[in-house]
């Protein structure tokens, strides 16, 4: 068996609620509620029927549920045609579709280092 990168580690279904900090090595895919922070090398998977406020960190991070916080992504975050974000995001590049919500702020990564400001 060829071992990736990055597995799939976290699943949380609809009937979860999860209060805290989750701290994963691989991809996390929530489905419930959750409200905290999430840290991870992998990706973040929000899901269609998912509500969190969190602050997450993580190579990249998709939205299809509801999210309030902060998201740092090393690649990319992309915010799905279901999926509604209000915070601050910070990553090389931002998707939002069309039908998606965002409001808040955005910092792209490069403009960051155009700048010579930190990217903690």
């Amino acid at each position: 068996m060829k071992k990736t990168k990055h597995m799939p580690i976290c699943l949380f279904s609809e009937q979860v609620e999860l209060n805290g900090t989750l701290k994963a090595k691989g991809n996390v895919h929530l489905s419930g509620e959750f409200q905290g922070i999430i840290e991870t090398d992998g990706s973040v998977h929000i899901g269609e029927k998912t509500v969190a406020k969190a602050d997450i960190k993580a190579e990249s991070v998709s939205v299809r549920g509801k999210v309030e916080g902060m998201i740092e992504a090393k690649k990319a975050i992309t915010i799905q045609e279901s999926g509604s974000f209000t915070g601050t995001t910070k990553a090389e590049t931002l998707l939002v579709d069309k039908t998606a919500y965002f409001s808040g702020k955005s910092i792209l990564l490069s403009e960051e280092e155009d700048k010579g400001e930190p990217t903690t």
